[in-house]
Protein backbone atom coordinates (compact mmCIF):
# COMPACT_ATOMS: atom_id res chain seq x y z
CA UNK A 1 0.00 0.00 0.00
CA UNK A 2 1.43 3.37 -1.04
CA UNK A 3 1.49 6.43 1.21
CA UNK A 4 -1.36 7.91 -0.82
CA UNK A 5 -3.47 4.74 -0.53
CA UNK A 6 -2.92 4.71 3.24
CA UNK A 7 -4.40 8.16 3.73
CA UNK A 8 -7.19 7.61 1.21
CA UNK A 9 -8.22 4.59 3.30
CA UNK A 10 -7.94 6.73 6.42
CA UNK A 11 -10.37 9.26 4.96
CA UNK A 12 -12.79 6.50 4.00
CA UNK A 13 -12.71 5.05 7.55
CA UNK A 14 -13.69 8.53 8.78
CA UNK A 15 -16.82 8.40 6.62
CA UNK A 16 -15.70 9.98 3.35
CA UNK A 17 -17.29 8.53 0.22
CA UNK A 18 -14.47 10.01 -1.87
CA UNK A 19 -10.91 11.16 -1.09
CA UNK A 20 -8.60 12.99 -3.46
CA UNK A 21 -4.94 13.79 -2.71
CA UNK A 22 -2.88 16.20 -4.81
CA UNK A 23 0.64 17.56 -4.91
CA UNK A 24 2.29 20.09 -7.14
CA UNK A 25 5.91 21.18 -7.49
CA UNK A 26 6.21 24.53 -9.27
CA UNK A 27 9.00 26.58 -10.80
CA UNK A 28 8.03 29.98 -12.20
CA UNK A 29 10.17 32.51 -14.10
CA UNK A 30 9.20 36.00 -15.27
CA UNK A 31 11.34 38.38 -17.34
CA UNK A 32 9.97 41.81 -18.23
CA UNK A 33 11.84 44.41 -20.24
CA UNK A 34 10.87 47.93 -21.33
CA UNK A 35 13.07 49.09 -24.20
CA UNK A 36 16.48 47.76 -23.08
CA UNK A 37 15.82 48.01 -19.36
CA UNK A 38 14.98 44.96 -17.26
CA UNK A 39 11.96 45.80 -15.10
CA UNK A 40 11.35 42.36 -13.63
CA UNK A 41 13.60 39.32 -13.33
CA UNK A 42 12.65 36.61 -10.89
CA UNK A 43 12.42 32.89 -10.51
CA UNK A 44 10.85 30.99 -7.63
CA UNK A 45 9.94 27.46 -6.60
CA UNK A 46 7.01 26.20 -4.56
CA UNK A 47 5.41 23.00 -3.31
CA UNK A 48 1.74 22.64 -2.38
CA UNK A 49 -0.25 19.66 -1.09
CA UNK A 50 -4.02 19.33 -0.88
CA UNK A 51 -6.77 16.93 0.17
CA UNK A 52 -10.34 17.13 -1.06
CA UNK A 53 -13.05 14.85 0.32
CA UNK A 54 -16.72 14.17 -0.26
CA UNK A 55 -18.13 13.85 3.22
CA UNK A 56 -21.86 13.36 3.83
CA UNK A 57 -22.70 14.85 0.43
CA UNK A 58 -20.42 17.91 0.60
CA UNK A 59 -16.95 18.61 -0.74
CA UNK A 60 -14.31 19.86 1.68
CA UNK A 61 -10.82 21.13 0.87
CA UNK A 62 -7.58 21.64 2.80
CA UNK A 63 -4.11 22.59 1.57
CA UNK A 64 -0.63 23.24 2.91
CA UNK A 65 3.02 23.55 1.91
CA UNK A 66 3.67 20.47 4.05
CA UNK A 67 2.71 16.90 3.11
CA UNK A 68 0.96 16.04 6.37
CA UNK A 69 -1.76 14.01 4.67
CA UNK A 70 -3.60 12.89 7.82
CA UNK A 71 -3.92 16.48 8.99
CA UNK A 72 -5.05 17.60 5.52
CA UNK A 73 -7.74 14.90 5.35
CA UNK A 74 -8.99 15.84 8.85
CA UNK A 75 -9.15 19.53 7.93
CA UNK A 76 -10.91 18.76 4.63
CA UNK A 77 -13.57 16.82 6.57
CA UNK A 78 -14.05 19.77 8.91
CA UNK A 79 -14.40 22.03 5.87
CA UNK A 80 -17.10 19.73 4.44
CA UNK A 81 -19.03 19.73 7.74
CA UNK A 82 -19.70 23.46 7.29
CA UNK A 83 -21.46 22.86 3.95
CA UNK A 84 -24.86 21.21 3.59
CA UNK A 85 -25.28 19.57 0.20
CA UNK A 86 -26.36 16.19 -1.09
CA UNK A 87 -23.86 15.40 -3.81
CA UNK A 88 -23.35 11.92 -5.23
CA UNK A 89 -20.56 11.55 -7.78
CA UNK A 90 -20.23 8.69 -10.22
CA UNK A 91 -17.35 6.28 -9.71
CA UNK A 92 -14.58 6.55 -12.30
CA UNK A 93 -12.58 3.78 -13.97
CA UNK A 94 -9.22 3.01 -12.23
CA UNK A 95 -6.18 4.16 -14.19
CA UNK A 96 -2.54 5.11 -13.99
CA UNK A 97 -1.49 7.82 -16.41
CA UNK A 98 1.88 9.50 -16.73
CA UNK A 99 2.06 12.47 -19.11
CA UNK A 100 5.06 14.57 -20.01
CA UNK A 101 4.85 17.66 -22.19
CA UNK A 102 7.15 17.27 -25.18
CA UNK A 103 9.87 19.90 -25.38
CA UNK A 104 12.74 20.40 -27.82
CA UNK A 105 14.70 22.73 -25.56
CA UNK A 106 14.31 22.17 -21.81
CA UNK A 107 13.88 25.63 -20.19
CA UNK A 108 15.47 24.40 -16.96
CA UNK A 109 18.76 23.85 -18.81
CA UNK A 110 19.06 27.52 -19.81
CA UNK A 111 20.17 29.93 -17.11
CA UNK A 112 18.33 33.11 -16.23
CA UNK A 113 21.06 35.39 -17.61
CA UNK A 114 20.96 33.75 -21.03
CA UNK A 115 17.15 34.00 -21.15
CA UNK A 116 17.32 37.68 -20.20
CA UNK A 117 19.86 38.47 -22.93
CA UNK A 118 17.78 36.63 -25.50
CA UNK A 119 14.65 38.64 -24.61
CA UNK A 120 16.47 42.00 -24.60
CA UNK A 121 17.96 41.48 -28.05
CA UNK A 122 14.73 40.52 -29.81
CA UNK A 123 13.39 42.92 -32.45
CA UNK A 124 14.78 45.18 -35.19
CA UNK A 125 13.93 48.46 -33.52
CA UNK A 126 15.75 50.63 -36.11
CA UNK A 127 13.30 49.55 -38.82
CA UNK A 128 10.40 51.09 -36.93
CA UNK A 129 11.26 54.75 -36.15
CA UNK A 130 7.77 55.61 -34.88
CA UNK A 131 8.04 53.15 -31.98
CA UNK A 132 8.51 55.09 -28.74
CA UNK A 133 8.32 52.21 -26.28
CA UNK A 134 8.59 48.43 -26.46
CA UNK A 135 7.65 46.05 -23.67
CA UNK A 136 8.48 42.34 -23.75
CA UNK A 137 7.35 39.75 -21.19
CA UNK A 138 8.53 36.15 -20.91
CA UNK A 139 6.70 33.78 -18.56
CA UNK A 140 7.73 30.21 -17.80
CA UNK A 141 5.85 27.72 -15.63
CA UNK A 142 7.32 24.26 -14.99
CA UNK A 143 5.27 21.94 -12.84
CA UNK A 144 5.00 18.36 -11.68
CA UNK A 145 1.35 17.71 -10.82
CA UNK A 146 -0.15 14.54 -9.32
CA UNK A 147 -3.67 13.44 -8.42
CA UNK A 148 -4.59 10.24 -6.56
CA UNK A 149 -8.15 9.34 -5.54
CA UNK A 150 -10.47 6.74 -4.04
CA UNK A 151 -11.29 5.23 -7.41
CA UNK A 152 -7.79 3.91 -7.98
CA UNK A 153 -6.84 6.72 -10.31
CA UNK A 154 -3.33 8.13 -10.44
CA UNK A 155 -2.46 10.94 -12.82
CA UNK A 156 0.92 12.67 -13.08
CA UNK A 157 1.73 15.49 -15.49
CA UNK A 158 5.21 16.91 -15.93
CA UNK A 159 4.44 20.10 -17.77
CA UNK A 160 6.30 23.02 -19.34
CA UNK A 161 4.28 26.09 -20.27
CA UNK A 162 5.80 29.17 -21.95
CA UNK A 163 4.21 32.54 -22.80
CA UNK A 164 5.74 35.50 -24.61
CA UNK A 165 4.23 38.97 -25.15
CA UNK A 166 5.43 41.95 -27.16
CA UNK A 167 3.60 45.26 -26.66
CA UNK A 168 4.74 48.08 -28.95
CA UNK A 169 3.77 51.75 -28.56
CA UNK A 170 4.01 54.19 -31.48
CA UNK A 171 3.78 57.97 -31.66
CA UNK A 172 3.62 60.61 -34.39
CA UNK A 173 2.66 64.12 -33.44
CA UNK A 174 -0.38 63.86 -31.21
CA UNK A 175 -1.30 60.38 -32.50
CA UNK A 176 -0.44 57.40 -30.28
CA UNK A 177 -1.16 53.71 -30.81
CA UNK A 178 -0.13 50.36 -29.43
CA UNK A 179 -0.28 46.77 -30.60
CA UNK A 180 0.10 43.64 -28.48
CA UNK A 181 1.29 40.39 -30.02
CA UNK A 182 1.61 37.18 -28.04
CA UNK A 183 2.37 33.50 -28.36
CA UNK A 184 2.11 30.74 -25.76
CA UNK A 185 1.88 26.97 -25.55
CA UNK A 186 2.75 23.85 -23.61
CA UNK A 187 6.28 23.59 -24.97
CA UNK A 188 9.93 24.29 -24.21
CA UNK A 189 12.19 27.27 -24.81
CA UNK A 190 12.03 26.51 -28.54
CA UNK A 191 8.89 28.65 -28.52
CA UNK A 192 11.23 31.66 -28.49
CA UNK A 193 12.34 30.80 -32.02
CA UNK A 194 9.28 32.88 -32.94
CA UNK A 195 10.31 35.71 -30.65
CA UNK A 196 11.85 37.91 -33.36
CA UNK A 197 8.78 37.55 -35.57
CA UNK A 198 6.42 38.40 -32.71
CA UNK A 199 8.33 41.53 -31.66
CA UNK A 200 8.71 42.85 -35.20
CA UNK A 201 5.07 42.14 -35.96
CA UNK A 202 3.91 44.12 -32.92
CA UNK A 203 6.08 47.11 -33.88
CA UNK A 204 5.00 46.97 -37.53
CA UNK A 205 1.28 47.01 -36.72
CA UNK A 206 1.63 49.69 -34.02
CA UNK A 207 3.30 51.92 -36.60
CA UNK A 208 0.72 51.20 -39.33
CA UNK A 209 -2.16 52.08 -37.01
CA UNK A 210 -0.90 55.66 -36.81
CA UNK A 211 -2.12 56.15 -40.38
CA UNK A 212 -5.39 54.23 -39.97
CA UNK A 213 -8.77 55.97 -40.13
CA UNK A 214 -11.23 55.86 -37.25
CA UNK A 215 -14.12 53.42 -37.55
CA UNK A 216 -17.61 54.66 -38.39
CA UNK A 217 -20.11 53.43 -35.83
CA UNK A 218 -23.46 51.90 -36.72
CA UNK A 219 -25.14 48.65 -37.72
CA UNK A 220 -23.22 46.82 -40.44
CA UNK A 221 -22.61 43.35 -41.79
CA UNK A 222 -19.22 42.26 -40.52
CA UNK A 223 -16.65 39.53 -41.02
CA UNK A 224 -14.80 38.44 -37.89
CA UNK A 225 -11.36 36.91 -38.31
CA UNK A 226 -10.29 33.75 -36.51
CA UNK A 227 -9.05 35.58 -33.43
CA UNK A 228 -12.10 37.78 -32.91
CA UNK A 229 -14.40 34.88 -33.78
CA UNK A 230 -12.59 32.75 -31.21
CA UNK A 231 -12.93 35.37 -28.49
CA UNK A 232 -16.63 35.74 -29.30
CA UNK A 233 -16.98 31.95 -29.00
CA UNK A 234 -15.17 31.90 -25.65
CA UNK A 235 -16.66 34.97 -24.01
CA UNK A 236 -20.17 35.19 -25.37
CA UNK A 237 -20.97 31.48 -25.75
CA UNK A 238 -18.46 29.46 -23.69
CA UNK A 239 -19.00 31.22 -20.37
CA UNK A 240 -22.77 31.00 -20.75
CA UNK A 241 -22.47 27.20 -21.04
CA UNK A 242 -20.51 26.76 -17.79
CA UNK A 243 -22.87 24.77 -15.60
CA UNK A 244 -22.24 26.66 -12.35
CA UNK A 245 -23.41 29.90 -13.97
CA UNK A 246 -26.47 28.07 -15.30
CA UNK A 247 -27.25 26.74 -11.81
CA UNK A 248 -26.80 30.22 -10.32
CA UNK A 249 -29.35 31.62 -12.81
CA UNK A 250 -26.77 33.97 -14.30
CA UNK A 251 -26.64 32.46 -17.80
CA UNK A 252 -28.87 33.47 -20.69
CA UNK A 253 -28.60 29.83 -21.84
CA UNK A 254 -30.42 28.43 -18.82
CA UNK A 255 -33.38 26.27 -19.95
CA UNK A 256 -32.11 26.39 -23.55
CA UNK A 257 -30.83 22.79 -23.86
CA UNK A 258 -32.18 21.16 -26.99
CA UNK A 259 -33.31 24.48 -28.44
CA UNK A 260 -32.12 26.12 -31.64
CA UNK A 261 -30.19 29.23 -30.66
CA UNK A 262 -27.90 29.74 -33.68
CA UNK A 263 -27.77 29.40 -37.44
CA UNK A 264 -27.62 25.74 -38.49
CA UNK A 265 -24.11 26.33 -39.82
CA UNK A 266 -22.78 26.95 -36.30
CA UNK A 267 -21.08 24.10 -34.42
CA UNK A 268 -19.16 24.92 -31.22
CA UNK A 269 -16.90 22.52 -29.31
CA UNK A 270 -14.83 22.65 -26.14
CA UNK A 271 -11.94 20.18 -26.32
CA UNK A 272 -9.20 19.73 -23.72
CA UNK A 273 -7.38 17.19 -25.91
CA UNK A 274 -6.20 19.89 -28.35
CA UNK A 275 -2.45 20.53 -28.00
CA UNK A 276 -2.89 24.25 -27.44
CA UNK A 277 -2.34 26.53 -24.45
CA UNK A 278 -5.73 25.28 -23.22
CA UNK A 279 -4.58 21.63 -23.34
CA UNK A 280 -5.89 19.70 -20.32
CA UNK A 281 -5.44 15.93 -20.74
CA UNK A 282 -7.14 15.32 -17.37
CA UNK A 283 -8.97 17.98 -15.42
CA UNK A 284 -8.31 18.87 -11.78
CA UNK A 285 -10.68 16.11 -10.69
CA UNK A 286 -8.95 13.37 -12.69
CA UNK A 287 -11.61 13.29 -15.43
CA UNK A 288 -10.18 12.54 -18.87
CA UNK A 289 -10.54 15.29 -21.46
CA UNK A 290 -12.76 14.69 -24.49
CA UNK A 291 -14.51 16.90 -27.05
CA UNK A 292 -17.76 18.34 -25.72
CA UNK A 293 -20.23 19.54 -28.33
CA UNK A 294 -21.88 22.68 -27.00
CA UNK A 295 -23.79 23.78 -30.09
CA UNK A 296 -24.50 21.35 -32.93
CA UNK A 297 -26.22 22.54 -36.11
CA UNK A 298 -27.37 25.58 -34.20
CA UNK A 299 -28.84 23.61 -31.28
CA UNK A 300 -27.54 23.90 -27.71
CA UNK A 301 -26.85 20.34 -26.57
CA UNK A 302 -24.48 20.47 -23.57
CA UNK A 303 -23.17 22.50 -20.67
CA UNK A 304 -19.61 22.29 -19.32
CA UNK A 305 -19.53 20.26 -16.10
CA UNK A 306 -17.44 19.60 -13.01
CA UNK A 307 -18.12 16.62 -10.72
CA UNK A 308 -20.28 18.81 -8.48
CA UNK A 309 -22.41 20.41 -11.18
CA UNK A 310 -22.75 17.07 -12.99
CA UNK A 311 -24.06 15.54 -9.75
CA UNK A 312 -26.62 18.32 -9.31
CA UNK A 313 -27.78 18.10 -12.95
CA UNK A 314 -27.59 14.27 -12.98
CA UNK A 315 -25.37 14.14 -16.07
CA UNK A 316 -21.84 12.95 -16.84
CA UNK A 317 -18.89 15.25 -16.00
CA UNK A 318 -17.24 16.69 -19.12
CA UNK A 319 -13.65 17.05 -17.85
CA UNK A 320 -13.97 20.80 -17.24
CA UNK A 321 -13.47 20.90 -13.46
CA UNK A 322 -10.59 23.36 -13.01
CA UNK A 323 -8.89 25.44 -10.32
CA UNK A 324 -6.05 27.95 -10.55
CA UNK A 325 -4.35 26.71 -7.39
CA UNK A 326 -4.70 23.65 -5.17
CA UNK A 327 -6.17 26.07 -2.64
CA UNK A 328 -8.92 27.13 -5.08
CA UNK A 329 -12.42 25.76 -5.42
CA UNK A 330 -12.92 23.59 -8.50
CA UNK A 331 -15.50 25.04 -10.89
CA UNK A 332 -16.47 24.44 -14.54
CA UNK A 333 -14.05 26.21 -16.90
CA UNK A 334 -13.35 26.10 -20.61
CA UNK A 335 -10.23 24.55 -22.18
CA UNK A 336 -10.01 25.07 -25.95
CA UNK A 337 -13.30 26.38 -27.31
CA UNK A 338 -13.90 26.92 -31.02
CA UNK A 339 -16.32 27.09 -33.91
CA UNK A 340 -15.90 24.16 -36.30
CA UNK A 341 -15.12 24.66 -39.96
CA UNK A 342 -17.98 25.38 -42.32
CA UNK A 343 -18.14 25.37 -46.12
CA UNK A 344 -18.00 29.06 -47.03
CA UNK A 345 -15.10 30.88 -48.67
CA UNK A 346 -13.64 34.09 -47.27
CA UNK A 347 -13.79 35.70 -50.73
CA UNK A 348 -17.53 34.96 -50.92
CA UNK A 349 -18.07 36.64 -47.56
CA UNK A 350 -16.28 39.79 -48.71
CA UNK A 351 -18.09 39.92 -52.07
CA UNK A 352 -21.47 39.62 -50.32
CA UNK A 353 -21.00 42.89 -48.39
CA UNK A 354 -21.90 46.23 -49.95
CA UNK A 355 -20.88 48.30 -46.93
CA UNK A 356 -19.40 46.81 -43.79
CA UNK A 357 -16.25 45.80 -41.94
CA UNK A 358 -13.68 43.06 -41.70
CA UNK A 359 -12.68 43.06 -38.00
CA UNK A 360 -9.42 41.48 -36.81
CA UNK A 361 -8.01 40.57 -33.43
CA UNK A 362 -9.14 41.59 -29.98
CA UNK A 363 -8.12 43.97 -27.24
CA UNK A 364 -10.43 42.41 -24.67
CA UNK A 365 -14.00 43.08 -23.71
CA UNK A 366 -16.81 42.31 -21.30
CA UNK A 367 -19.77 39.95 -21.27
CA UNK A 368 -22.85 39.74 -19.07
CA UNK A 369 -23.85 36.07 -19.20
CA UNK A 370 -27.13 36.70 -17.39
CA UNK A 371 -28.43 39.18 -19.95
CA UNK A 372 -26.39 37.77 -22.83
CA UNK A 373 -24.84 41.13 -23.64
CA UNK A 374 -21.26 41.53 -24.83
CA UNK A 375 -18.81 44.18 -26.00
CA UNK A 376 -15.45 43.34 -27.60
CA UNK A 377 -12.81 45.78 -28.72
CA UNK A 378 -11.29 44.65 -31.99
CA UNK A 379 -7.60 45.39 -32.52
CA UNK A 380 -8.16 46.83 -35.99
CA UNK A 381 -10.12 46.22 -39.15
CA UNK A 382 -10.74 47.08 -42.78
CA UNK A 383 -13.64 48.90 -44.40
CA UNK A 384 -15.47 46.83 -47.02
CA UNK A 385 -17.20 48.59 -49.89
CA UNK A 386 -18.99 46.95 -52.83
CA UNK A 387 -17.40 43.57 -52.11
CA UNK A 388 -13.84 44.85 -51.81
CA UNK A 389 -11.55 45.29 -48.81
CA UNK A 390 -10.53 48.95 -48.59
CA UNK A 391 -8.73 51.07 -46.01
CA UNK A 392 -7.33 50.13 -42.60
CA UNK A 393 -9.43 51.31 -39.64
CA UNK A 394 -8.68 51.52 -35.93
CA UNK A 395 -10.73 51.51 -32.75
CA UNK A 396 -13.63 49.27 -33.85
CA UNK A 397 -15.75 47.47 -31.29
CA UNK A 398 -18.41 44.78 -31.65
CA UNK A 399 -21.41 44.72 -29.36
CA UNK A 400 -24.73 42.95 -29.11
CA UNK A 401 -26.71 40.17 -27.49
CA UNK A 402 -25.75 36.49 -27.78
CA UNK A 403 -29.28 35.34 -28.58
CA UNK A 404 -29.66 37.95 -31.33
CA UNK A 405 -26.22 37.55 -32.91
CA UNK A 406 -25.96 33.74 -33.07
CA UNK A 407 -28.83 33.39 -35.61
CA UNK A 408 -27.23 36.14 -37.73
CA UNK A 409 -24.03 34.16 -38.35
CA UNK A 410 -24.88 33.40 -41.96
CA UNK A 411 -21.51 32.19 -43.29
CA UNK A 412 -18.83 30.03 -41.66
CA UNK A 413 -15.48 29.64 -43.36
CA UNK A 414 -13.31 26.56 -43.75
CA UNK A 415 -10.10 28.14 -42.45
CA UNK A 416 -10.26 27.36 -38.72
CA UNK A 417 -7.36 28.66 -36.66
CA UNK A 418 -7.07 28.02 -32.94
CA UNK A 419 -5.28 30.93 -31.29
CA UNK A 420 -2.14 30.42 -29.24
CA UNK A 421 -4.05 31.14 -26.07
CA UNK A 422 -4.49 33.39 -23.12
CA UNK A 423 -5.64 33.52 -19.52
CA UNK A 424 -9.31 33.51 -18.55
CA UNK A 425 -10.51 35.02 -15.28
CA UNK A 426 -13.58 33.87 -13.37
CA UNK A 427 -14.48 33.91 -9.68
CA UNK A 428 -11.07 35.33 -8.83
CA UNK A 429 -9.26 32.48 -10.59
CA UNK A 430 -7.21 32.55 -13.78
CA UNK A 431 -6.61 29.49 -15.97
CA UNK A 432 -4.95 28.88 -19.33
CA UNK A 433 -7.33 28.62 -22.30
CA UNK A 434 -7.37 28.78 -26.08
CA UNK A 435 -10.10 29.60 -28.55
CA UNK A 436 -10.58 29.73 -32.28
CA UNK A 437 -12.85 30.00 -35.26
CA UNK A 438 -12.87 30.12 -39.03
CA UNK A 439 -13.78 33.46 -40.57
CA UNK A 440 -17.47 34.10 -39.87
CA UNK A 441 -19.92 36.56 -41.38
CA UNK A 442 -22.56 38.21 -39.21
CA UNK A 443 -25.34 39.76 -41.32
CA UNK A 444 -25.92 42.70 -38.99
CA UNK A 445 -24.02 43.76 -35.89
CA UNK A 446 -23.55 46.94 -33.92
CA UNK A 447 -20.07 48.33 -34.57
CA UNK A 448 -18.72 51.03 -32.30
CA UNK A 449 -16.34 53.69 -33.59
CA UNK A 450 -15.18 57.26 -33.16
CA UNK A 451 -16.28 58.54 -36.56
Amino acid sequence: MSEFDKFIKYGETRGCSYVELKEIILSNTVIQTVNNDVKKLNSNDDKVYAARVLYKGSFGLAYSNKSNWKDLVDKAIESARAIKKNLQIKEAVPLKKLIKTKVKIDPSEINLKEKKERIINLGERKKYPKICSLQKIYQEALRNYSITNSYGQYFNWKDSKIAFYSDAYSKEGTEQENFLKRFMNHAGFEIMERGEEIVNSSMDMAQKLLKAEHTEGGNFPIIADQELGGVFTHEAVGHATEADLVLQNVSVLKNQLGKKIANSKVNIIDDGTKKTYGWLPYDDEGIKASPTNLIKKGNLINYLQSLETASIMNVEPTGNGRAQFLSSMIIPRMTTTYIENGDDKFEEMVSSIKKGYYLKGTKGGVVNTQRGEFLFNSTYGYYIENGEIKNLVKGPSLMGNIMEILPKISMVGKDLEIQNGGHCGKCGQTVAVSDGSPHIKIDSAKVGGQK
